[in-house]
């Protein structure tokens, strides 16, 4: 009887150790391979910046080309970003983060390049972000964040958990 009992818990044992491996190994290839995880769709990333992301909201992007934007002749290149505040009080945007990396200034297209961008609550604007192109159907997924100030909180960084994803339509400046 004494037998029964150990060799019982034995296979136990055993049987949990080759779960657990399983498990861990499952874990490993999700983390070392991100692309059997799936990347962000692009209904996810509307979802988030239409609606989760704080306290700028992003409604919508395209790509430029050419013309004379934001006082920059010809040749220049870059996204439009429709941004709307959803916060209670003003912001005042300092920089927007595009790939990681800060663009130079906030530019309203029209306008020439600003150090800041006051919006109101609830205002929207259009802004462009330079030097960046893509091509006509190419699914672009950007790393997107926005340093602002408010009120109460000067340097604020919003990272965006979700990467901003559209696809690709450039339309030349007039």
């Amino acid at each position: 009887m004494r037998g029964s009992t150990g060799q019982g818990a034995t296979e136990y044992l055993v049987l949990l150790a080759v779960v657990l491996i399983i498990g861990l190994v499952s874990i490993a290839l999700l983390g070392f391979f991100p692309g059997i995880s799936g990347g962000v769709s692009e209904a996810e990333s509307q979802a988030y910046w239409g609606g989760i992301a704080r306290p700028i909201r992003v409604n919508g992007a395209f790509s430029r080309y050419g013309g004379n934007i934001c006082g920059i002749a010809g040749g220049t290149s870059g996204y439009i970003i429709n941004i709307e505040n959803i916060d209670v009080d003003s912001i005042v945007l300092t920089g927007v983060y595009v790939n990681n990396t800060l663009s130079s200034g906030v530019c309203v297209p029209g306008s020439p390049y600003a150090s800041s961008l006051r919006l109101g609550s609830s205002e929207k604007a259009t802004i462009y972000v330079r030097e960046y192109y893509c091509s006509a159907g190419e699914t672009v997924s950007l790393p997107l964040g926005f340093r602002y100030d408010s009120q109460y909180l000067p340097s604020r960084v919003e990272n965006g958990t979700k990467r901003y994803v559209f696809k690709c339509d450039p339309q030349p400046f007039s």
